[in-house]
């Protein structure tokens, strides 16, 4: 008793395993316990790969770092004012996709 390769739904056998059903987000998927399991790629996450975390900017063909963050090591932190500004700013950010945050002076 049990699916095909690459099948899952048991009894019925109807669901495809494979990068759709990852949302096309995924570097590899299998079947477990006649559930499908995607292993997502940098940065998505969820059961189907379909969630974009808040400090990525996902609405393009590749994600990059959302506004207010900066990447840092393959990783998208957020600007700080301490960090990035040494205090001395009123307010710091950054357009995305960027690997420099922006300060703005106190007066």
């Amino acid at each position: 008793d049990g699916c095909s390769e690459g099948l899952h739904g048991w009894p019925v056998c109807d669901k495809l395993c494979d990068g759709a059903a990852c949302n096309g987000h995924s570097s590899d998927e299998y079947v477990a316990n006649d559930e499908c399991v995607c292993v997502c790629k940098v940065p998505w996450t969820g059961s189907a790969c379909g969630i974009c975390p808040p400090n990525y900017d996902c609405s393009g063909i590749s994600p990059v770092c959302a506004a207010g963050f900066v990447e840092v090591g393959g990783l998208c932190l957020p600007c700080s004012l301490d960090t990035h500004c040494s205090g001395h700013a009123s307010a710091v950010g950054s357009e995305p996709n960027s690997t420099q945050c922006t300060c703005t002076c106190r007066n």
